[in-house]
């Protein structure tokens, strides 16, 4: 074999080296969480996830509709909840667009841990409530606006030391 074949020969396999390192890094990355798992499912082994209801499905419009969410504990023994615990709820209208996000954090569960018996669904004390307004923006300023009539859906992220679950409400808002 002639130097130049054998120089190409290891040029090829150094490249198939870094292609298949890099693949193998970004699939490492999405198992991890690393990409918007908003948009994906959550994982249903997990020893706790999350279940949002509303009081009703369909609203007039200026109602408050009031979330709740249930914490589902999937194993056979009790499940201590203690650290930080992070919540998201996100609103998206028909077309999918965001148009409303917050999030709130409970560190006193460092202090006052969260107790799940085995095999429940125990409601989170903390009810969501979402006055139906959005931030619009003119161009130069934001403004609170009243959303229209459509079907909004509804995400909650629920972050624990067992890891991030999540769960999905749809309502209709009429006039």
């Amino acid at each position: 074999m002639t130097m130049i074949a054998m120089r190409s020969r290891r040029f090829k396999i150094g490249i198939a080296i870094v292609v298949v390192a890099s693949l193998l890094t970004l699939l490492s990355y999405i198992a991890l969480g690393g990409l918007d798992s908003s948009s994906r499912p959550y994982p249903e082994n997990s020893p706790v996830t999350i279940r949002a209801e509303t009081d009703k499905t369909s609203y007039t419009i200026g109602e408050v509709i009031k979330i709740k969410l249930y914490l589902i504990n999937h194993k056979n023994l009790t499940i201590r909840l203690s650290g930080g615990i992070n919540t998201r709820c996100d609103i998206f209208n028909s077309e999918g667009e965001s148009i409303y996000g917050f999030g709130r954090s409970y560190t006193y569960a460092r202090e006052y841990p969260i107790n799940l018996p085995p095999l429940s669904e125990t409601l989170f004390e903390d009810i969501i409530e979402w006055d139906q307004k959005f931030f619009s923006s003119n161009g130069s300023s934001y403004n609170l606006t009243e959303v229209n009539p459509d079907i909004y859906t509804i995400r909650v992220t629920f972050v624990s030391p067992f890891g991030r679950a999540g769960s999905e409400a749809v309502i209709e808002i009429k006039r």
